[in-house]
């Protein structure tokens, strides 16, 4: 091994040698973080949902609670994962305190194996259209984003799995694996509930072609049928149902402190602003949220539709999607009310994927991925302790996120998802006919 080291051109190794160190940086950042109890004791309410489902059976779990908190509103496979880290830290250190170091260790464990899933996802999708260092690259951009870690490892939340799920769908989707497509982002929804927020795309895409909707449907039916057949044999499937129409636990505010148009307009005032209030006593400001939202869904979905339509390249189906899903991203982002700041995350591996494809929006993409830390780390570090300052920082930079994200919304629009002209439609299906 010493001796191919030494082969190697002096610029290959010094390569090998940075994104070396970039891995290894990442592990030591998730560890410093890991026997920590998280930010707003959510990893110790995770805790408890994983000792309820230890105590009381998977499927009674969404009707027990320990210690004074509130059940699980985490769809199955979520508490099914938090039992199983619960269960294998008993085996491995004994039943101990929700607080323990031992158990926060473990419990963090599956969203950093999906910190691992995503970069992973980058580097070996990327690969089938740019050179190894490109891949490699933005493999290590993933695993060191601050975001993942930071919540991953010292909040102690879990949406990077069902963001890796969703993003693991529609990478499969778009390289041809109907079947694992469905099969996953079925394991996205049973994860959480946000994992909807990208699937109209791959729902898009896959209807394209028919043969590929039956083996989605396939693909999606065998995780339902597995996780769900236990809480309907004991007639626990209404509890389960009630996670998808109502999350209970989550405030009905317009802004769960997230620097988005809710908190542009209202700033501090819209984390109290509760979210079924009418607006000049016509809709709700919930229905406003869904209707802002669905309506960027449908011009999107129909540029990405008319954009793809007379085109068989693959690389621009790519282009196209990833970039549709990430204005879908930022679209659900900025106008649904009781909006998390980890419900960003479906955005970031489509666009830092993206990224290494395409040049046209960068600042903008830099800008928005800086924000969303910046909101990341304020929640952190000063709820509850919020004041007017907090409130203006906030107002601030989500007016940045509104406008940058609208500027990008018409580069692309403008560019990537721009529907070919007809002399250029026969180029790319030539060319793509050649590349076959």
């Amino acid at each position: 091994m010493i001796a191919t080291w030494k082969k190697l051109p002096s610029a290959e190794r010094r390569f090998a040698a940075l994104m070396g160190i970039a891995i290894v940086a990442g592990v030591v950042l998730r560890c410093i973080g890991l026997p920590g109890t998280g930010t707003f004791a959510d990893l110790i309410l995770i805790n408890s949902w994983g000792r309820v489902v230890h105590l009381y059976g998977w499927t009674d779990s969404y009707r027990h609670a320990i210690d004074g908190f509130a059940p699980t509103n985490y769809p199955p496979l979520n508490t099914a994962i938090f039992g199983a880290m619960t269960k294998m830290h008993d085996v491995m250190f004994g039943v101990t305190s929700l607080s323990s170091a031992s158990l926060n260790t473990v419990m963090k464990i599956p969203a950093i194996l999906a910190d691992i899933w995503i970069s992973i996802c980058a580097f070996a999708f990327l690969r089938r259209f740019v050179s190894l260092r490109k891949a490699v690259i933005a493999g290590a951009v993933v695993w060191l984003y601050p975001s993942y870690w930071l919540l991953s490892s010292y909040w102690g939340q879990t949406d990077s799995i069902f963001s890796s799920l969703s993003f693991g769908s529609l990478a499969a989707c778009l390289l041809g694996l109907p079947f694992f497509s469905g099969f996953l982002l079925s394991l996205s929804l049973l994860t959480k509930v946000q994992g909807i927020i990208i699937a109209p795309v791959i729902i898009v895409l896959l209807m394209r072609n028919g043969k590929d909707v039956v083996r989605a449907t396939l693909g999606a039916l065998i995780p339902c049928v597995i996780i769900l057949t236990p809480f309907f044999l004991t007639d626990r499937l209404s509890d389960v149902m009630q996670i998808y129409t109502d999350i209970p636990g989550i405030p009905p505010v317009l802004s769960l402190h997230t620097y988005n148009m809710w908190w542009a307009f209202f700033a501090l005032p819209s984390a109290f602003i509760v979210d079924t209030n009418l607006i000049a006593q016509t809709v709700s400001f919930r229905v406003a949220g869904y209707l802002l939202t669905s309506a960027c869904y449908t011009a999107l979905l129909f540029r990405m539709y008319m954009a793809l339509r007379h085109t068989a390249d693959k690389r621009r189906t790519v282009e196209v999607s990833l970039a549709v899903a990430a204005l879908c991203s930022l679209a659900f982002f900025l106008f649904m009310t009781r909006m998390h700041q980890r419900y960003f995350f479906s955005f970031v591996p489509c666009v830092l994927v993206l990224w290494f494809l395409r040049a046209e929006g960068h600042r903008h993409v830099l800008v928005l991925l800086s924000t969303f830390c910046v909101n990341l780390l304020a929640m952190m570090m000063f709820y509850p302790a919020a004041d007017g300052f907090y409130g203006f920082f906030g107002f601030v930079l989500a007016w940045i996120n509104i406008i940058v994200t609208a500027d990008l919304a018409q580069v692309w629009w403008h560019t990537i998802l721009r529907p070919l002209p007809l002399d250029e439609r026969h180029a790319v299906s030539h060319d793509s006919h050649q590349s076959r």
